[in-house]
């Protein structure tokens, strides 16, 4: 088919996947299709890498992912995705009701979780505590830019699960 798009490989375990520049994967991160530029948000779709050029790892081969990789294994550059989350949360934060030693230690927490760093768990941990402190305008920021991307036992750290 035309429009079914290349399986190029990542590696020979995985595919490149394709993600928008939002971070909503296309094709289950299986295949590139060139023609479709644009994800159904509006955003610009890559396969690359915007700094190093290299693939952005996707599925394992047989297999869909559901959430986008952070940040480039080559490089070790955040995807485009991964800045933006952090950039609007941290804002969020900083206008937050939080004291200031908060803000920094959640400012901190969110990189952490978004990194999947060694200190991913302890960090979710906290900010589900916190979670209960900040308002309803910041609690929806991390439902709606963090557990999409964050780790999934992270993500149900957070929620509560």
């Amino acid at each position: 088919m035309e429009n079914d798009g290349e399986h190029i490989a990542y590696d020979r375990h995985y595919w490149t996947a394709q993600v928008c520049l939002v971070g909503h994967i296309q094709n289950g991160g299986t295949r590139v299709v060139p023609a479709e530029k644009y994800c159904e948000c509006g955003a610009e779709t890559i396969h690359q890498c915007q700094s190093c050029n290299g693939n952005i790892k996707g599925a394992y081969r047989g297999d869909l992912i559901s959430r986008p990789p952070m940040g480039c294994q080559k490089c070790g550059k955040p995807y485009p995705w991964t800045e933006s989350a952090i950039e609007k949360v941290s804002q969020l934060i900083s206008d937050s009701d939080l004291g200031v030693a908060e803000k920094q230690e959640a400012t901190s927490d969110l990189e952490s979780i978004l990194k999947n760093n060694p200190g991913a768990e302890i960090a979710a941990h906290r900010t589900h505590r916190r979670l209960a402190k900040m308002g309803v305008v910041l609690r929806a920021a991390y439902e709606g830019y963090v557990v999409p991307f964050a780790a999934e036992t992270l993500a149900k750290i957070i929620k509560g699960g």
